[in-house]
C-alpha cells in the first residue's frame, strides 16, 4: 500500500529515465538534462520545476488518476494491491472511499 501523487508519479518516472539505457541519456540534450535536474533538490522541487526541466520527457501518463470505486479524479490516491503494471490487481482508491471503508469496518455493517 502506497500514496499516489502527482509528484510520486514524477519521480517514479524520472527513477526510470536515470535507470533506463536510452539513448536520448547520451545525447548532449540527455546530458543537459541530468546536469540540470543534479542541480535542483527534487526532494523540495515542485511539479513544474521538474517539467520544465524535463518537458515531453515526462510520459502523458502522469496526470490525476481515476479512483478505483467511485470513477472520481484526484491528485491523492491509495495504491492498494499488487505493484502496478500491465496485468496487476492493483487498485486506486480516494480519500473519501477510504473513509467509507472505515466506517464499514468500524460499523461491521
Amino acid at each position: 500500500m502506497k500514496l499516489m501523487t502527482i509528484r510520486s508519479q514524477i519521480l517514479k518516472a524520472l527513477d526510470t529515465w536515470y535507470n533506463s539505457s536510452l539513448d536520448i541519456k547520451e545525447s548532449e540534450y540527455g546530458k543537459e538534462i541530468l546536469k540540470k535536474l543534479e542541480a535542483i533538490n527534487l526532494a523540495k522541487a515542485t511539479e513544474e520545476d521538474i517539467a520544465k526541466i524535463v518537458g515531453y520527457l515526462l510520459p502523458a501518463y502522469i496526470r490525476p488518476q481515476t479512483c478505483s470505486e467511485c470513477n472520481s479524479t484526484s491528485d491523492i490516491l491509495v495504491e492498494i494491491g499488487e505493484p502496478l503494471d500491465y496485468d496487476s490487481c492493483t487498485a486506486f482508491i480516494c480519500e473519501d472511499c477510504l473513509q467509507k471503508a472505515l466506517e464499514l469496518i468500524r460499523n461491521k455493517s
